[in-house]
């Protein structure tokens, strides 16, 4: 059974009522019929015996009575069938909402953009929401920074991260670079050095950027671990000028327990909803999975036409997630690491107590 797949909601049964009235009458009108028949057919002059009683009332009253059993029989078996149905879809929605409940903590978070307090803004909480148009392009590199500009921008993300990832030994680390090579995860090593991180795990660089379904794999994968952590790193960079998408890097450190009393608190990482083209049928179960409050705001990228419409019309049925923030629109042509970006700005305002 796929995880965001639900039975269809049965229909409430009509709670049976025994007809008594009905059925009293039945055994009045045919007993009597039977007497009669059985009075006029009974030969003059012969005294009343036993077989009288037996042929005009004990025979209509057994064969009324077996009549009964068996359609008492059937609708038992009618009963039946809808209790195991109902069970089944009891069942059903209690193991999705046991899958949809697992999670990972993520411990921290942080942002590279060449704007700056991306929530914010497009929360609109302060300053305007920004425009593809006007919004700018490419990061700036802070003068005097005699230092590539991935060995900047991983620099810039680790030192908000490594108060927090210092207190985990065991991190694995794995990474994405556009365009990157070999010597970027050299670089990656010398800063995570230089704030006094070293880690037994060998640095992984991935190859291609990844989606949503390596965090559902993360979340499975946690479950048979007794400690886990992972740092991951996508930094969506260009050399090639005329792109029109704006570069992004993010830093997510998840892991699966995290000290309650902790502050600031954490943000909860659920079961994604991945590798599901039928959005309209889904997305009302994904909901039904009661993984945390209702939504307020929905973060999208990357969705095309046959996806976007779809879950606009189911959320709208749902009447949940009434205000959308499409990230094409703010930052340009849609890239990679839009997704991961969204991921960090819609953790960050979550801090806000915007719900997402």
């Amino acid at each position: 059974m796929s995880q965001w797949k639900l039975y269809p909601p049965l229909k409430k049964r009509e709670k049976f009522r025994f007809p008594w009235l009905p059925i009293l009458l039945i055994y009045i009108v045919v007993i009597v019929v039977a007497v009669l028949i059985r009075a006029l057919s009974w030969p003059d002059n012969k005294p009343v015996e036993d077989i009288f009683f037996l042929q005009s009332v004990v025979v209509p009253f057994v064969i009324i009575t077996t009549c009964l059993c068996y359609a008492g029989m059937f609708l038992s078996v009618e009963g039946y069938y809808y209790d195991v149905k109902r069970q089944c879809v009891e069942w059903d929605l209690y193991y999705l909402k046991k899958f949809s409940q697992r999670r990972l903590v993520i411990v921290g978070y942080t942002s590279v953009a060449p704007v700056d307090n991306l929530a914010v803004q497009l929360l609109k909480l302060e300053g305007k929401f920004p425009l593809a148009p006007k919004t700018p392009l490419r990061i700036k590199m802070a003068e005097r920074f005699e230092v590539t500009k991935s060995q900047y921008i991983f620099n810039q993300l680790i030192e908000t991260l490594a108060d927090k990832i210092i207190k985990y030994p065991e991190v694995e680390v794995f990474y994405w670079l556009r365009e990157g090579d070999n010597t970027t995860t050299e670089e990656l090593r010398r800063v995570l050095d230089e704030h006094g991180l070293k880690f037994k795990n060998e640095i992984t660089q991935l190859c291609e950027c990844p989606d949503y379904s390596v965090l559902a794999a993360m979340i499975e994968e946690s479950g048979n671990q007794w400690q886990y952590s992972r740092l991951i790193i996508i930094a969506d960079l260009y050399n090639d000028e005329t792109v029109n998408s704006m570069e992004s890097a993010t830093a997510l450190f998840i892991c699966k327990e995290y000290p309650v009393n902790e502050k600031p608190k954490p943000v909860y990482l659920y079961q994604p909803l991945t590798g599901d083209a039928d959005l309209a049928d889904s997305v009302p179960v994904y909901l039904a999975g009661e993984q945390t409050t209702a939504p307020k705001i929905l973060w999208h990228t990357g969705l095309a036409q046959t996806e976007k419409y779809p879950l606009l019309n189911a959320l709208n049925e749902c009447k949940v997630a009434a205000e959308r923030i499409d990230l094409e629109l703010a930052f340009g042509e849609y890239t990679a690491g839009y997704r991961w970006l969204a991921l960090a700005v819609a953790s960050d305002a979550a801090r806000y107590g915007q719900c997402f």
